[in-house]
């Protein structure tokens, strides 16, 4: 004899059956989907780089007046908005080598082999330039030197090949500067990466 008081006993079937909410067509579809942009969201807070590189000072081009205010600015809505690791080169920090390392970072941590739902932003504000001896877009470095063009600026065409090894899916690269245009020129990517330009 069970020792649970009557109260404890579970209603007949029927009574069950009769009391019980039929669930709506497609609830667990929508819960799914539901489910499946909280992931799209916190895949995104989790994934959001910003990379800002601004120059206003430099060795032998003439200095300017607001590519730093502007990369600030946009540090501080970064800030503002959340969710971004943001990382700011300024004058004396804008050298080649410091730029190859940031995106480096941003290849090992974010690999092409493995996408990710996320976001890049890469911003450059500075002095652009001509590459006399491939005609490709250039930016400029703080220590840019015209007989030493190559090792003191940055080719926009490796930036744009290094995107292709970054698995982030959303990037924009914001090029405020002489030339930003040139991105676009060259070979075709082999992967097409959705990025945006602006």
């Amino acid at each position: 004899m069970s020792n649970r008081s009557m109260s404890e006993v579970p209603p007949p079937m029927h009574e069950q059956a009769r009391g019980a909410k039929s669930p709506k067509p497609g609830a667990s579809s929508a819960q799914d989907e539901g489910q499946i942009m909280i992931n799209v969201f916190n895949s995104y807070n989790q994934n959001s780089i910003a990379i800002i590189i601004c120059c206003d000072e430099y060795v032998n081009l003439p200095n300017l007046k607001y590519a730093v205010a502007d990369g600030r600015k946009l540090q501080a809505l970064f800030k503002k908005v959340g969710g971004f690791e943001t990382t700011i080169l300024i004058n004396g920090q804008v050298l080649k080598q410091n730029i190859e390392a940031e995106l480096a970072q941003v290849i090992r941590q974010y690999p092409y082999t493995r996408p990710t739902i996320g976001r890049l932003y890469i911003m450059l504000a500075g002095h652009g330039h001509e590459d006399a001896a491939t005609g490709s877009s250039v930016f400029c470095c703080t220590d840019f030197d015209p007989n030493d063009a190559y090792n003191t600026s940055y080719p926009l065409k490796e930036l744009k090949d290094k995107i292709q090894h970054i698995g982030i899916m959303h990037v924009a690269v914001h090029c405020d500067s002489c030339k930003g245009g040139g991105i676009f020129l060259g070979s075709r990517a082999v992967r097409d990466i959705p990025y945006n330009y602006v």
